[in-house]
């Protein structure tokens, strides 16, 4: 457990994991002193986690700001734990009503280099931009995001061979993203998440993280496009067939410097 400083509530760092211990009665804990990284012997495959959180002033259970998949040698910081991973992609979906019709904007960036061999500032580029139409009660935009995300911009040239692992960045559906990524449910309806991805949970409003500043980036990005489809005399001009808990998309035409 570390320490942070320079945020009104205490931020602390854990790595959780879950072991079958009824046999023994122990817990085994190995620590590189070389690398910083703790593994907890014998965890569960899927289960180790890099978690920072702060505890509420309510007396609830501690505010997660950060949980990072990764196994076996974990180290007690999410942006280590975050550049573990070969790729990375933020998502953000923001939801306004427009028309009557419940919409939303998801936006993403993607890093273009590898972290554990770069140094210096980190570089994000924008990736896509989604407009959904007709959200139904009770679905959330952000597992429609996902996976317009995936199908159109991720999946098609995605090698794991080549491109190793991915982490997708989002702030939401914390509570799911263990069965999601362990496959036991999907990501979106029954659609489960590719083997070389897995979802990790960062806030934008902990933008001192790698994860927490991409999303920030996403959601302002995601923000100022509804707002511009709310100005717009006909927004749904363009909006081709849905799927699972929505009317319609179309992806979003964005110029870049």
């Amino acid at each position: 457990m570390a320490k942070k400083h320079g945020k009104s509530k205490q931020r602390d760092d854990y790595v959780y994991g879950i072991v079958d211990a009824r046999e023994t009665g122990e817990i085994h804990v190995r620590y590189d002193s070389r690398t910083g990284k703790i593994e907890l012997v014998g965890a569960e495959a899927g289960s180790t986690r890099v978690v920072r959180s702060y505890k509420r002033d309510t007396g609830k259970e501690d505010k997660v700001v950060s949980s990072v998949p990764h196994e076996p040698g974990a180290p007690f910081d999410p942006d280590d734990a975050l550049k573990s991973f070969e790729n990375v992609v933020a998502m953000d979906t923001n939801k306004r009503t427009i028309g009557g019709k419940q919409c939303a904007v998801c936006f993403s960036y993607f890093i273009p280099v590898k972290l554990s061999e770069h140094t210096g500032d980190i570089p994000y580029n924008p990736l896509a931009a989604y407009f959904i139409v007709g959200i139904e009660d009770g679905v959330n935009p952000e597992r429609i995001g996902w996976h317009l995300t995936l199908m159109n911009n991720i999946s098609p040239a995605y090698d794991p061979s080549r491109h190793g692992r991915l982490a997708l960045v989002t702030d939401s559906e914390l509570g799911l993203h263990s069965d999601i990524n362990a496959r036991k449910i999907g990501y979106y309806g029954d659609q489960l998440l590719p083997e070389w991805a897995t979802l990790v949970y960062a806030s934008d409003r902990e933008t001192d993280t790698l994860g927490g500043m991409l999303l920030k980036a996403c959601h302002n990005a995601a923000t100022s496009v509804i707002e511009e489809m709310r100005k717009r005399a006909n927004p749904f001009e363009k909006i081709g067939n849905g799927g699972v808990g929505f009317e319609g998309y179309s992806q979003v035409v964005f110029q870049t410097a």
